[in-house]
């Protein structure tokens, strides 16, 4: 093509020839520069991704709940997919963690013709001379070393493994073996006669035991700790024990021929917002996605911030906050109550009015003088009830009571 201050255009359209397409390749000179283009007329994509579609979802649950879901997938076209979803529903709080999210790339890629033009520039000339050079011819100057290398090594490599040690004597058994510990343990020497006790390391779950909320009927007063005629504790409780973090995994859910797929599940008992997932793939590898978001909530809820832990004498401070979700005014009573775990007598009771309006939070406080605990609760059940003429929430947290001394653990190397 000769070009001449003048623009030619030429139309190209994709034919079935063509294949998966054509490259258009362009080069030129002008003033000894060079230019070069290229263009790919590829064949039309037909999108084959797998949209969903929801038909019943509800976004706002009870803690407890069954329910059913229905969606449909189908393509681009309309027609019904046959694909399999991957779907589950989790506790949102943990994406402050971690964000889950599921990843999924068809990464096959249409073959297409590929070439290009360059320019091949020639190399300038190159000269070069050299001369040789004798150099000068210098000893070196050794001083005194030993002729040979001496490593030095121990005949044989003790690897120890502590498989029994004995409490109350100071004999201690050491196998000569591979180093490979049955249970981790530290060793510590009791301060009185220097004896080696071994401690077995442990690890303890507490599970769901240590958070669990529950649901209370409106009770009478109660009274302050020391007297009345009962606490919020001595009425009948339906404790929610359910509070998993992952409310369903499907890993394998079929659409029937119409596209549809049910899921069926009971929520959590949890009070918190749910994320929910779904993939869908199909045997040519098509895909789409689908997520949501899903409140499980109640008229009104107590989300409490109880400490860690406190220690004897210590005055400690609960703050819980009283969430009112409904569509009026409330007003009730909110109840502190400590319960030794073990004999199952409530030691301390102490309450709090509270007032909040329709879609509002309010905070009540409660103040607890550890003086008045004995030291031999070492473990406290602390709930948190807000009732109201209506409605009531509740959750309980263990408050270790911790001893207002530290012992002290002497360790020695071996």
């Amino acid at each position: 093509m000769t070009l001449d201050r003048a623009n030619n255009t030429k139309a190209w359209k994709y034919k079935e020839e063509y294949g998966n397409g054509v490259l258009l390749t362009f080069a030129w000179v002008r003033d000894g520069q060079f230019y070069s283009h290229h263009h790919t007329i590829a064949k039309p994509y037909v999108d084959r991704s797998i949209h969903l579609t929801w038909e019943t979802f509800r976004d706002k649950l009870t803690p407890g709940q069954e329910e059913e879901w229905t969606l449909r997938a189908t393509y681009a076209d309309g027609t019904p997919a046959d694909t399999r979803l991957i779907a589950t529903l989790y506790d949102g709080s943990l994406d402050q963690f971690e964000s889950h999210y599921w990843p999924f790339r068809n990464l096959m890629t249409t073959p297409l013709p590929y070439t290009y033009w360059r320019e091949y520039m020639p190399g300038g000339f190159n000269g070069d001379s050299s001369m040789p050079l004798q150099r000068l011819y210098i000893p070196s100057l050794d001083f005194t070393h030993f002729d040979d290398v001496f490593e030095f090594y121990s005949p044989r490599n003790y690897r120890y493994s502590f498989r029994r040690m004995a409490a109350g004597s100071r004999a201690m058994v050491v196998e000569e073996e591979a180093m490979v510990m049955e249970a981790p343990m530290a060793m510590s020497v009791d301060a009185a006669d220097g004896d080696f006790v071994a401690v077995q390391s442990l690890s303890a779950t507490a599970g769901n035991a240590a958070m669990k909320s529950f649901d209370m009927a409106p009770a009478p007063q109660p009274t302050a700790a020391g007297g009345g005629d009962g606490t919020a504790a001595d009425q009948p409780l339906q404790v929610r024990e359910n509070l998993d973090e992952t409310a369903f995994f499907m890993p394998s859910v079929v659409a029937d021929d119409q596209g549809r797929i049910a899921l069926r599940f009971r929520l959590p008992e949890s009070v918190t917002t749910w994320q929910f997932k779904g993939l869908a793939t199909d045997r040519m590898a098509n895909s789409g996605s689908i997520s949501g978001e899903v409140v499980a909530q109640k008229d009104v809820m107590v989300v409490p911030n109880v400490p860690r832990f406190v220690r004897v004498g210590d005055k400690a401070q609960i703050s819980a906050r009283v969430i009112n979700t409904s569509e009026g005014e409330l007003s009730g009573t909110a109840y502190l109550t400590l319960t030794d775990p073990e004999t199952e007598k409530t030691v301390y009771t102490q309450k709090a009015p509270f007032t909040v309006n329709a879609g509002e939070t309010t905070s009540v406080q409660f103040t607890i003088d550890n003086s008045q605990l004995t030291i031999h609760n070492s473990l406290l059940v602390a709930k948190v009830m807000a009732t109201t003429e209506r409605f009531s929430d509740g959750e309980q947290h263990y408050l270790p009571i911790l001893p207002n001394r530290e012992r002290v653990t002497v360790t020695y190397p071996f």
